[in-house]
């Protein structure tokens, strides 16, 4: 079965067909390949291509909107060894 895929806001996601939704830079695009394709043919209205110009900064990925780098607490000994000026609790 073909990819199919899902867009949310602007968001480029890729929905594999064992339906597990996993962003681009997780793993690469791939390509429309159909010839009546509204993607592939960049159509008004259609979801957009995944292109090289959508990625970020390599200082700035991984980032929180904040800014902050986002940490997993399970407890409160984790939680204690965060510095609040660089870290954000997840």
């Amino acid at each position: 079965m073909a990819d199919v895929w899902v867009f949310k806001r602007s968001e480029i996601v890729n929905l594999s067909s064992s339906a597990e939704v996993k962003e681009l830079s997780e793993q690469q695009s791939v390509k429309p390949k159909g010839i009546h394709n509204k993607v592939r043919l960049s159509v008004k209205g259609a979801p957009p291509l995944a292109k090289v110009g959508y990625g970020k900064q390599k200082n700035k990925r991984g980032l929180h909107p904040s800014g902050l780098y986002e940490k997993p607490v399970h407890n409160i000994k984790e939680l204690q060894g965060l510095d609040p000026k660089k870290n954000a609790k997840k």
